[in-house]
């Protein structure tokens, strides 16, 4: 394969990777198998929003659409048009269609590109460092019987085969004479510096997967790390996927009322998780924070937040 082949190959490989797991971090319920929860995810992420509306024969589809027609006072448009191979749909936005963003801007994800296009040269440099790490003499030859021999030699060495050579050639070989040079090119001394860009994919993966929840810092504390710090993490770890969160439960509102469904989105599993040990660090947090009086209880056995949410509930 050409270099120039295997350059877009790397990228796609690790654009398709990086989309495939974020559109994991949500699940659908509610929707028709008509409006496939799959490309509302990937709709999304790469258009930046999605519309939903009737085609011809009453299915409900969802397509990569922006709001459009006659703009409303900030020139986002008031009306919705989608199109498939199959149908097509047209109307009114919160009327006869329904549409969502994948952030309250409706942009993409424009990282994911970016991300892929760092791993992708990160790969090539890995792989030309392997290259030119290897331990390859190259024999310069000055006559043509020589080199011959030579290549004939080294071709049999790679199929594992004994090879007989001429007297003339072994006595160049075993002398060392200068008719018989060898260039290095290469340094097998510069394998030790592969480890470094191991170590840097290793961080750009996680440092695309910290903005999106996935933070390391949440599963465990470093000895000179502060609560308040790993919080700090956390609670950036959370602003896109808290933000997309939202975007998508308005999302899933407007398709119910128009549509008469009860849709809804969640955190997937792993995303749910991260999100929990969030809140609770936030918590923990509070709680240090309180003077020793709050914290102490009463005569009652009862601290001022346990009073404070008894009255709440009375």
């Amino acid at each position: 394969m050409k270099e120039k082949y295997k350059n877009y190959e790397r990228h796609n490989t690790h654009g398709d990777f990086l989309t495939v797991a974020e559109c994991t971090m949500f699940e659908y319920e509610g929707f028709p198998d008509t409006a496939d929860t799959r490309f509302i995810e990937l709709y999304l992420l790469t258009n930046g929003a999605c519309g939903f509306g009737k085609v011809e024969n009453g299915d409900l589809i969802v397509t990569p659409s922006h709001p459009c027609g006659e703009p409303n006072y900030y020139g986002i448009g008031t009306r919705l048009i989608g199109a498939t191979p199959r149908g097509r749909y047209e109307g009114i936005i919160g009327e006869t269609t329904a549409y969502g963003y994948n952030n309250r801007l409706g942009l993409p994800d424009f990282e994911i590109m970016h991300t892929a296009d760092v791993l992708a040269e990160t790969d090539t440099s890995i792989d030309l460092n392997i290259l030119y790490s290897r331990y390859l003499p190259i024999p310069v030859c000055h006559d043509e019987k020589t080199k011959t021999a030579l290549n004939s030699v080294l071709d049999n060495l790679k199929k594992g085969i004994s090879t007989v050579i001429s007297g003339n050639i072994l006595r160049k070989l075993e002398t060392g004479g200068s008719e018989i040079e060898v260039v290095d090119i290469t340094d097998v001394k510069n394998s030790d510096k592969i480890q470094y860009l191991v170590h840097l994919k290793d961080d750009t993966f996680r440092n695309f997967f910290t903005f999106r929840g996935q933070c390391n810092n949440g599963t465990g504390k470093m000895a000179q790390q502060t609560k308040e710090e790993i919080t700090g993490d956390l609670s950036i770890s959370f602003i896109l996927p808290i933000e997309m969160l939202n975007e998508r439960q308005k999302m899933c509102d407007m398709v119910n009322k128009v549509f008469g469904l009860n849709t809804s989105v969640k955190f997937s599993t792993p995303w749910a998780v991260e999100y929990e040990k969030f809140k609770m660090s936030v918590e923990e947090v509070k709680e240090d924070g309180k003077t020793e009086k709050e914290k102490t209880p009463n005569e009652n056995g009862k601290t001022e937040k346990d009073e404070s949410e008894e009255k709440e509930n009375e």
